[in-house]
């Protein structure tokens, strides 16, 4: 598999040989070759927390550029909805409505923009009915993360089963924009490209590599590092027209996001977020521990995709925050009826087209010490 595959790179000429990323990553992905950092391509699951650990700012995101937007005729944004969550953190939220959003991205060269949060609803329905109907193990994990699913492949194969057999919602958010804009346009879906802008590398490795599926609808990632000085520098300007026209007497109204998979109430539920608290729940699972909860949602950021190390979060902005983010920004309407949720669901629409496989990680060699040929 070439590299070309995988998000994580580590740049050689900023890379000092320090051992922190080795000392910190959570599944002994990395080691020292020769004084520089060297990844364990079937070790690592592009977590991305090796880029918050690295003082020399070595790692990089092999992601795409908004160059490759020239590709196709007719090009789509896929807003996750911690994009809008994270946007809070800069005070727009009660002045940038989500057409202020789709301005924003159509000034930087996009046809269109559609939430994943949508998508989000009807991953959610459609768990919830597994659950429901009892067609699952429990407890049911969710797909959305592909780190965790990376994670689980390697080291806890045995409990692949617990998976939700239904994609996730970057996924199902790229077919179900690229369905809508092959009507409203006459083009093929070769010609749609569906460009999803991503808080973490993993996203990056799914849709290159995919998992659930033998070939992701994703056809671009698009770190939000990349864009976000653009977003903020429209979101500003977007927010002095919105307070004049306030003080006029026409409000601008905003627009709320679903934030997970989950959104859509289950019998239980709980979230376990951080990488190495999903490995201690995992690796209770694995001997013997039962959950008593139908459903866990397991995110390998801490706090979840708004704390994913691609944001760049203020520093007085603490996961504390975010509960409360989340909450106000869960959807305010629903996308869908549940007559329609409940068609998508009996047709098997967005189901994972094969089981899940274990993939053993690559063995570690045990003389690369965290200290051996360190560089000064």
């Amino acid at each position: 598999m070439g590299d070309d595959l995988y998000a994580m790179q580590i740049d050689g000429q900023r890379c000092k040989g320090c051992g922190r990323c080795i000392e910190g990553c959570p599944v002994n992905a990395i080691q020292l070759q020769s004084g520089k950092a060297q990844i364990l391509r079937r070790r690592c699951v592009d977590c991305g927390d090796c880029i918050r650990m690295c003082p020399n700012q070595a790692r990089a995101f092999n992601a795409d550029t908004l160059a490759t937007l020239s590709l196709y005729p007719y090009s789509i944004a896929l807003l996750p909805p911690s994009l809008e969550v994270f946007l809070d953190t800069e005070c727009f939220s009660d002045e940038i409505s989500f057409e202020d959003l789709q301005d924003v991205f159509s000034n930087m060269g996009f046809s269109e923009v559609f939430r994943v949060a949508e998508a989000a609803e009807v991953v959610g329905f459609i768990i919830e009915q597994h659950v429901l109907r009892k067609l699952c193990a429990r407890p049911l994990f969710s797909s959305s993360c592909p780190a965790v699913l990376k994670l689980i492949r390697m080291r806890f194969p045995g409990l692949l089963k617990h998976v939700a057999p239904v994609l996730s919602p970057m996924e199902v958010a790229a077919r179900l924009a690229k369905e809508r804009a092959a009507e409203k346009t006459g083009l093929s879906p070769e010609k749609i490209g569906a460009f999803f802008v991503s808080p973490c590398p993993a996203k990056a490795a799914e849709a290159r590599d995919p998992i659930m599926t033998t070939r992701s609808a994703v056809d671009r990632v698009i770190g939000v590092n990349l864009v976000y000085r653009d977003i903020i520098t429209g979101l500003s300007r977007k927010a002095v027209v919105n307070r004049r026209n306030e003080a006029e007497g026409t409000v601008a109204t905003g627009t709320g996001t679903g934030c997970s998979a989950g959104d859509r109430p289950l019998t239980t539920s709980m979230t376990v977020s951080g990488i190495h608290n999903v490995i201690r729940l995992l690796g209770e699972m694995e001997g013997g521990r039962f959950v008593r909860t139908d459903f866990v949602e397991l995110l390998a950021c801490p706090g979840g995709c708004p704390e994913g190390p691609l944001n760049s979060r203020k520093p007085f902005a603490s996961i504390s925050d975010l509960g409360g983010l989340i909450q106000k920004y869960r959807v305010k309407q629903r996308f869908h009826d549940h007559e329609h949720l409940l068609d998508i669901y009996r047709r098997g629409c967005f189901a994972s087209a094969a089981p899940i496989l274990p993939a053993p990680a690559e063995v570690a060699d045990p003389d690369q010490s965290v200290h051996a040929g360190v560089g000064t």
